[in-house]
């Protein structure tokens, strides 16, 4: 595995671009601070979400183990950057503008 791909640093710059366009925008009933709601709303999106993350988390673990899964390894750490990614989003508007009303 070694060091991180291209398309690998394209996904997290992406991902930081937007935590950081959440914290500039997030307010009270702004998309900024409230889209993470909507996967909680949607179970069948919250339930990909959830195993997307545990599937990710326990390939990476699993690596050490495994040298030679290289695509199952590159594809867990797009789900994991994609699983941080929506976390740093959210607690990066909580950040800006603390607790809002998003229902």
């Amino acid at each position: 595995m070694g060091r991180l791909a291209t398309a690998e640093w394209a996904h997290i710059a992406v991902w930081l671009a937007l935590v950081l366009a959440a914290y500039a925008t997030a307010g009270p009933y702004t998309f900024a601070s409230c889209w993470i709601v909507l996967p909680l709303l949607m179970w069948p999106l919250k339930l990909i979400l959830m195993l997307l993350a545990a599937l990710s988390l326990i390939v990476l673990v699993t690596v050490p183990f495994r040298p030679r899964a290289t695509g199952y390894v590159r594809a867990s750490v797009h789900g994991t950057i994609l699983t941080l990614g929506l976390a740093g989003c959210f607690f990066a508007a909580y950040a800006s503008v603390g607790s809002v009303s998003c229902l």
